[in-house]
């Protein structure tokens, strides 16, 4: 019986993964954004989703080189035009170059509609990352 559970368990999280991800109402196609930069981040979108949708966080994972103690946020609250204000969603400090992985198999973070999830260093940095999720209604 643990085998049938861990196979059904393998075939759904596969399923997902190759497939998209289903909500109550709906399928969502997965999106990845990618960040890459050297100079000092100010709030730099790095997902503007279409007109009318919400951004769904699923994961991200990065790496930042530097020998001092970096400070990263990925944020929201930037429009598309660069104003609005900067609101906090997954902060990071990296102390050393290595992979910064954050996942789930639910959603790590749901933004408003309209709403970008943007980019903020503490200095210049050459860092790297991907996020990926869905957007939707």
């Amino acid at each position: 019986m643990k085998i049938l559970i861990l196979l059904l368990v393998l075939l759904f999280s596969c399923s997902v993964a190759f497939a998209g991800y289903v909500e109550v109402g709906g399928f969502y196609t997965p999106t990845t954004k990618t960040y890459s930069g050297t100079a000092q981040a100010s709030g730099t979108i790095v997902w503007a989703p279409a007109t009318g949708k919400k951004i769904v966080l699923m994961g991200l994972i990065g790496s930042f080189s530097n020998a001092f103690a970096t400070e990263a946020q990925l944020g929201t609250g930037i429009k598309s035009d660069g104003s609005g204000t900067f609101v906090d969603v997954i902060s990071m400090l990296c102390l050393a170059s290595g992979p910064i992985v954050v996942t789930s198999g639910v959603p790590i973070w749901q933004g408003a509609t309209n709403g970008t999830l943007a980019v903020n260093t503490n200095r210049a940095v050459k860092g790297t990352f991907t996020i990926w999720g869905y957007e939707k209604d």
